[in-house]
């Protein structure tokens, strides 16, 4: 079953226990061998008359190990030395850990169902993309965006329903901000920039999307001297981060660079890459194109911005 997010509601109380002499380190324990968490992850944060409030620290958690466990915790509680427990003791959460005190039959049944009505919606939001075009030259209209049509009408081929999106100065905190509103507030399942990838100090779509998931796979294009030229960085990469069930990637800016990583994006979409894999996939298309460029005789870019 997908693990379900606790979005922030980690508290779990034990409401009407008494305790006398508890060790409230085995108590922890227990309740994490019930549900099936690290023991390190579960911690008395207070007690209080007579009940004992806990903090699960981890964002995610197997329903499955969670709902109807309440009459096997209290059983398992009851046998710690200090540790009462009575027909009026009960779990509660103000979140998706309250589960616990759920009929078990009822509550499968439940889960189960809102698994599929979930399926369906991942479903749905993955096929919702947003693509964003950054860079000062775009933003004040000096040069044109070509790319976020192309991307878009590429994407749109798929069956993805595209929302052509801001376009955004070169500012970290700007685009990181962006990146996270299209993915937890606006629900788009692959969010697309274009720009902002390259060695010099303006450039910083990579370090957006890090900001967002410091796992993000960021593979070079190619390298530079750092300090030579405008080069204030050692090189050009891209970037695939993910936001929960988002993916986030971030394309060069110029136009030939774009066109070339579609065929490959879409194609790792729909064999269900992870960042890693489309990143690379990615990179190798780019670093080909970078490789058969500098063998002729004109270097020019095609239009670009980034």
């Amino acid at each position: 079953m997908q693990p379900y997010h606790l979005l922030h509601k980690t508290e779990l109380k034990i409401e009407r226990i008494t305790l006398r002499g508890a060790n409230l380190t085995e108590l922890a324990a227990v309740v994490a061998d019930t549900l099936s968490l690290e023991r390190e992850k579960v911690l008395v944060i207070d007690v209080r008359d007579d009940t004992v409030a806990l903090d699960i620290l981890q964002e995610r958690v197997d329903a499955d190990s969670i709902v109807g466990k309440q009459d096997l915790l209290l059983r398992r509680l009851s046998a710690l030395p200090g540790v009462g427990i009575t027909a009026q003791t009960r779990c509660s959460s103000d979140g998706m850990l309250g589960w616990i005190a759920w009929d078990e039959a009822e509550g499968r049944q439940a889960l189960r169902h809102s698994e599929k009505i979930a399926a369906a919606v991942r479903r749905t939001l993955s096929r919702r993309a947003i693509v964003f075009s950054t860079g000062a030259e775009v933003v004040a209209g000096r040069i044109q965006d070509t790319n976020t049509p192309a991307i878009a009408r590429r994407l749109e081929a798929e069956g993805y329903s595209v929302t052509r999106g801001a376009t955004l100065g070169d500012d970290v905190d700007l685009i990181f901000a962006y990146l996270r509103t299209a993915v937890e507030d606006d629900g788009y399942g692959l969010v697309i920039t274009t720009g902002g990838t390259g060695a010099e100090d303006k450039d910083c779509t990579v370090e957006a999307i890090q900001a967002v998931d410091p796992d993000a796979a960021t593979p070079y294009i190619c390298t530079y001297q750092k300090g030579v030229g405008r080069h204030t960085k050692d090189g050009v990469r891209i970037a695939v981060g993910q936001l929960a069930d988002s993916l986030i990637v971030a394309l060069p800016g110029p136009t030939d660079e774009v066109r070339a990583s579609l065929d490959v994006l879409v194609a790792g979409l729909q064999s269900g890459f992870g960042r890693r894999d489309l990143a690379e996939t990615i990179a190798v298309t780019l670093r080909a194109l970078l490789r058969a460029r500098s063998s002729q005789p004109s270097h020019a870019h095609h239009a670009q911005h980034g």
